[in-house]
Order: C-alpha cells, then structure tokens, then sequence
C-alpha cells in the first residue's frame, strides 16, 4: 500500500512539473518553496551617547550576586553588539539602570499515584498478552523561580530618562524521581541570560533569519530571481504582469510584491528609504489578504521544518513567550511588516528629536514640525518632495548643486526608488554627482 502510495504521489509530480506556466494553479504549492529572509530590527531607543555605565541594584538588599552578574553580562553584551559603545564608569554619556524587583525560588517534593498498563506474562486463548493495570506512586520534585527586573536608560548629556521598561523570566517545571533537575544556580544563570538577552535587542540592532514563502504557479519562475537574492528584478517581474482575473490568482502577485519590497526594505541603507519600502510592503500583504482570506499563509505563522527541528525547543518557547538569537515565532507577513513599520518609525522620530537637540539653529527640524532642512542636509525625500510637487527640472538640479550639505542614498536600493517615483534621470546622474556625495 505504502509503494502504491508513493509512487502515486511520485507520477502526480512529474504531471504537474510538466504542465505549463499557464495552467497550473497558482499558491503555494504541495511542496513550499521556502526562502530564509534576514529580518533586520532596530533598537527600540537611540543610544547617542557611547560612553556607557552599567548600574545593578536591588530593592531589598538580597540577591547582589544576581545583581553583579546582570551588570556585568550587560555590558559585556552592549559592547559586543554595539561596536559604537565602550565601558566608561567614570565618565559616562548614557547610564543604564537595573533594579532587581524579584528573585523568587522554591523546591518541593510531592508524590502522584498513577495507572501503569503492564504484561501479565500469561497470554489469553488467541495467544495474545494479557495486561493489567497497576498504581504506582511517583515522587516529584517541583521547582519554581522567578526573576524579574526593571531598568532605565539615562541620556546623562540631555539629562532625561529617554527608555524605561520591565523584563521577568518566570520558571515551574516538576521533575519525576529529581531525575535532570536544574540547580538553583543553573536557574539563576538561564534566567539572567535570558533577561540580557531581552535588553541588549532593545537597545541595540538585530538581525534574524526568518522563513518566507515563495508563491509558485505562473509565478514560479520569476521566484529564482528572489532565490538569487534579486528583489529588485523579482518586484518588477511581479508588477510587470498583468493582474489576474481571479482576485484568490492575483493575491498571490501581490503577496509577492509585498515580499519583494520587505526584502528590500531591510537591505536599504537607512531608515527613511526603509520606512518607504516597508510601507509598500503593507499595502500588497494588505491586497492579498482582502484578496484571498481564506489562504492561511496570509493571516497566519508559518513554521517550516527547518524552524521546527532547529534544537527541537523553539515551539516550545513561542508558546512560553520566549525568544533567542537562533530564533522565534515568525508572526505572519502583514503582522511581521507592520510591526516592523512601527520599530523603523519610532527610530526615525528619535533621530529627529536627537538632531535637533544635537544640532540646535543648524536646521534640523524642530519638533513642532517648521519646515526646516534636515540636519543632514538635502535628502533623498526631498528631492521626491520636489518632484511630487511638480517643480521644473532646472529648479530641482539648482537646489542639489547649491546644496552645501546633503545625506542622498545613491545606493543600488536608493537609485531603484528614485527611478519608480519617476524622478527624471538628469536628477538621479547630478545627485550622484553632487560634491556633497562621498
């Protein structure tokens, strides 16, 4: 049955890969390609000034060992992270202060009666083993600890608080017989690794790999373009079809699009070009959800083989909330993207503020929103701004050759961006061109 089976399955691929672009279905397929895509996130608050201090306390006087030990991996982390940062107690530009609010631990023992199925070593008429149930009593032994912690970061320079938050790392788990029970000081030790972990991604930029669907079909050959890593052919490819007559078909080109464009989003240069793209994204997940709701890769995780046999846990951790460099729970496209949007936005806004309070009458913007120039000068976004608002042509290329500043992204990402808003080419060659571009 299992060799009928197989080569069954085996004969409806072959028919399958031999018919045309055309008319096979369009999805995801019965075997998924699946790509890995290098998320990038930024911290969640801009550390300017690089010259930290690490400051651990507790609320009660206990646990100083625990407290030593965040203070030291914390700024052992920071620095490795964040080749910006250097350790400088005494004369600190940005203070970072931890206070233990929890360092809970318990053990206990309790004993469970259980029903075990087991041989009688006597067999019925048939020949077959006859069973019987039998309780049995089990000693367990129950351990619990719990270790929570809050801290603040301190621009010592602006002297103001500019990130506050809270971090726990809960545990209760029983062990039968004791057996590959954890220490106390094993306990202590995940959870603060665990709790630096989780405050070094705030601060700092990280980068995960995280598991995408390529959609197959008609689409499918285009995909090699995205499989050799070239977004920027693979969204045109995409957007160069004509839209398919079934809105369920042409979710699929959008759901594309939309990846084509967070690839590129998290390839960019800086944060504003990233912010473009990532809003583009949203827009064609967006599309080909209200397109196509009942396709489950559009509204939920996707969990691939690879995730799941990556040290067998990471499941296991989605479900606790806990999160690790080797990886987490992959939220679905329009969910990843969105938040993703917020993290870039808030990063962008606190360049803003920290220009202005850096730079002040230099002509960052203000943060009551007078149109100023940006403190790094002409950009990329105002050139557009320009072009959107129909200025001639000889007045943009004054403007940049006039410029005595300017922060242009004239990399392969910025230069696809400019040429899709339609920005004429004679701008894009005297941007590339301006004295101003190293």
């Amino acid at each position: 049955m299992i060799r009928y089976r197989s080569c069954f399955l085996s004969l409806l691929g072959v028919l399958i890969l031999a018919l045309p672009a055309s008319a096979k279905k369009e999805g995801f397929g019965l075997q998924r390609k699946v790509l890995q895509l290098q998320r990038k996130n930024p911290p969640q608050v801009v550390i300017t000034g690089e010259r930290i201090r690490i400051l651990a306390k507790t609320t009660d006087g206990g646990q100083t060992s625990i407290a030593a030990r965040l203070e030291s991996q914390l700024g052992s982390e920071l620095i490795q992270h964040d080749s910006r940062l250097t350790l400088d107690p005494d004369r600190p530009e940005t203070e970072i202060e931890i206070t233990l609010l929890q360092a809970d631990y318990d053990e206990s023992w309790e004993s469970r009666t259980s029903t075990r199925r087991e041989k009688t070593g006597r067999t019925d008429s048939k020949g077959k083993a006859i069973y019987r149930d039998r309780q049995v009593t089990t000693r367990y032994k129950v351990l619990s600890h719990h270790v929570a912690v809050s801290f603040i970061v301190n621009d010592l320079r602006r002297r103001e608080t500019i990130y506050a938050d809270s971090v726990e790392v809960p545990f209760k788990k029983d062990y039968a017989e004791g057996r590959n029970a954890p220490s106390k000081a094993d306990l202590e030790s995940t959870a603060c690794r665990r709790i630096v972990e989780t405050i070094v991604r705030r601060l700092t930029s990280t980068t995960e790999m995280v598991q995408v669907l390529l959609p197959k079909g008609s689409l499918e050959e285009l995909g090699k373009l995205a499989e050799a890593g070239l977004w920027s052919r693979y969204s045109e490819g995409l957007e160069g079809l004509s839209p398919k007559a079934s809105s369920a078909d042409e979710s699929y080109r959008q759901y594309g699009i939309g990846l084509a464009y967070e690839a590129l989003g998290y390839g960019a240069g800086d944060p504003d070009t990233t912010l473009r793209y990532l809003e583009k994204a949203a827009q064609h997940y967006n599309q080909a959800l209200a397109a196509n709701p009942g396709e489950k890769y559009f509204s939920k995780p996707f969990e691939g083989f690879f995730l799941r046999k990556l040290g067998g846990s990471l499941r296991s951790r989605a479900r606790k909330g806990e999160a690790s460099r080797s990886g987490r729970r992959v939220p679905p496209p329009l969910e990843r993207v969105q938040d993703s949007l917020t993290k870039y936005r808030t990063l962008v806004s606190q360049d803003t503020v920290i220009a202005a309070f850096e730079n002040p009458g230099s002509g960052a913007k203000s943060l009551d929103g007078e149109a100023k120039a940006e403190a790094g000068g002409l950009s990329n976004a105002q050139v557009l701004e320009m072009v959107e608002a129909g200025l001639p042509e000889d007045i943009v290329l004054s403007a940049i050759e006039d410029a005595d500043q300017c922060s242009f992204d004239v990399s392969p990402a910025g230069l696809v961006e400019l040429s899709r808003a339609q920005v004429p080419p004679d701008v894009i060659r005297k941007m590339q061109g301006a004295p101003c571009v190293r």
